[in-house]
């Protein structure tokens, strides 16, 4: 059923993903680049968690986004995306297929950006926005982590909402320097020349993440929306379908009481 101006729930594939399985193999996938690692960006009185429990996860179709995203692919994209890990595209990838969304073309990735429940009803009234940016270590722009690590600092301490999107990476402007500001503009000159991506690569300066930061909007695709908790322990996992099931229905209630508040 639609729900907002751009996007609607896509029921076949939540079908398929919204099952213990689905929900089991994201959790897997999201452990494959979880460290504890701790950065500025993380609020001090908030642990680095190293176990994710996903509540639910929402495969979700912007028929006008995909349309603008699509159109705006390179002619004669890069052969290998740049940050290209083989087990988490294999991964990603196979996220894809079970909800019948195509996989990641050369010169993509599919990337976290963690956000509140409020952004989460712009987001999908409107798609990404570079202008709401807060943060600006080079400018306006929408920030994308590989890691749910890095994407979990902003989220929300108690309604974790996540986003993994298609985000077209190829030919970013690098950057691996402790603080990027001093070389903002060339940054963003760069990445306006090719496709408005920029890499900042933290990992590679001080071993924490890596981040992109896109100038662009047109060259990101949402296409799952993942709710989920986060801690220090393992969770107990005493879930089945029942359970699925119920935290399914909870994530429609609380999202449509959002929708009704801050959709108008």
């Amino acid at each position: 059923s639609g729900a907002g101006e751009y996007f609607e729930f896509s029921a076949p594939a939540g079908a398929r993903l919204g099952n213990l399985s689905g929900i089991r193999f994201l959790e897997e996938m999201m452990h494959l680049d979880a460290k504890g690692t701790r950065t500025r960006d993380r609020p001090r009185d908030r642990a680095v968690p190293e176990h994710f429990q996903v509540t639910c996860i929402a495969p979700i179709t912007f028929r006008q986004v995909a349309r603008r995203f699509h159109g705006a692919a390179p002619k004669r994209p890069t052969a290998v995306p740049p940050s290209c890990e083989a087990v988490t595209r294999k991964w990603a990838n196979q996220l894809l297929r079970a909800a019948k969304f195509p996989e990641l073309a050369c010169g993509e990735e599919l990337l976290w950006h963690g956000t509140s429940a409020e952004s989460s009803v712009c987001i999908t009234k409107f798609g990404f926005d570079h202008t709401k940016s807060r943060r600006s270590p080079v400018g306006q722009a929408v920030y994308f982590a590989e890691s749910i690590s890095k994407a979990d600092e902003y989220t929300e301490r108690d309604h974790k909402t996540a986003w993994l999107v298609r985000v077209r990476v190829n030919e970013p402007a690098v950057s691996s320097a402790t603080d990027p500001r001093s070389s903002r503009s060339t940054l963003r000159q760069r990445a306006e020349q090719s496709t408005g991506c920029i890499l900042l690569d933290r990992q590679a300066a001080v071993g924490t993440f890596r981040e992109w930061a896109m100038i662009d909007g047109a060259q990101t695709l949402p296409v799952f929306m993942v709710t989920y908790k986060a801690s220090t322990t393992p969770f107990r996992d005493d879930r089945d379908d029942s359970w699925v099931a119920e935290n399914s229905r909870f994530f429609v209630s609380v999202y449509k009481q959002y929708q009704r508040r801050w959709g108008s």
